[in-house]
C-alpha cells in the first residue's frame, strides 16, 4: 500500500522505499555485516557505508545465524549522524526480553540458495515478543485511542484511522492466536 510521500503528488510502498535507500547488505567473512545506505541526515543522495562493529554474526548450522549488535558502537554511530535518539526509554521498556539477544545474539534463520539469500526472524524469537511486549500494549484503549489520534491527524492515512482502530481492537487476539509468524529479507544477487 502506497503511504510514503515521494515529492508532491507521488507515494510508494515501504517494500519500494527500502530499495531506494538500501542497495545492499554484507555478510564479511570476518563476522562483521555492513550495510550500503542512503542516510538521509546526509541529504539522502549518496549511498554510505555503515562502519563495522555495529552488527557481527556467527553461523550456528545450516538455518540459523546469530546476529550480535554493539548499542555502543550504533548509539555513538546515531550521536554522530546528529540525531537525537531516546534509546533509553525503548530499551526499558523491553530489557528484561532483549538484553538476552544482546548478550548472547539475535537467532536469525536463514535459507541459502546459489542466487539468493533469505534471512529471518522466526516464530520462535518473534510470537514472544509480540505477546509480551505488543499485546499490553494494544489491549490498552487509551494506547489505541493515541495511535488512532496520530493516524487521522496523518495526512497519507487520515481517511484509513477508521479502518485502523477495529484491527488494533482485534490485534491482541490475532497475535494470540497466532501460530506462525516469521518477518525478513530476501537478498538476491
Amino acid at each position: 500500500m502506497p503511504l510514503i510521500a515521494v515529492g508532491a503528488e507521488n507515494k510508494v510502498s515501504a517494500t519500494d522505499m527500502l530499495g531506494t535507500v538500501l542497495q545492499d547488505v554484507t555478510f564479511m567473512e570476518d563476522g562483521n555485516i555492513v550495510a550500503t545506505y542512503k542516510d538521509a541526515a546526509n541529504g539522502g543522495t549518496e549511498w554510505t557505508k555503515s562502519p563495522v562493529n555495529l552488527a557481527q554474526y556467527v553461523v550456528e548450522n545450516d538455518n540459523q545465524i546469530k546476529v550480535f549488535l554493539n548499542p555502543a558502537a550504533i548509539i555513538a554511530a546515531v550521536n554522530n549522524a546528529g540525531r537525537a535518539v531516546d534509546i533509553q526509554t525503548v530499551i526499558q521498556q523491553a530489557i528484561q526480553m532483549l538484553y538476552p539477544m544482546l548478550v548472547n545474539g539475535v537467532p536469525v534463520a536463514f535459507e541459502q540458495t546459489e542466487d539468493a539469500l533469505s534471512v529471518y526472524l522466526n516464530t520462535e524469537l518473534l510470537l514472544p515478543l509480540l505477546k509480551t511486549l505488543v499485546v499490553p500494549l494494544l489491549s490498552d484503549e487509551e494506547v489505541v485511542a493515541m495511535l488512532v489520534e496520530l493516524m487521522k491527524k496523518d495526512p497519507d492515512f487520515g481517511d484509513m484511522a477508521g479502518l485502523a482502530e477495529p484491527m488494533l481492537k482485534a490485534f491482541p487476539e490475532i497475535i494470540e492466536s497466532t501460530t506462525k509468524v516469521e518477518i525478513g529479507l530476501n537478498f538476491v544477487k
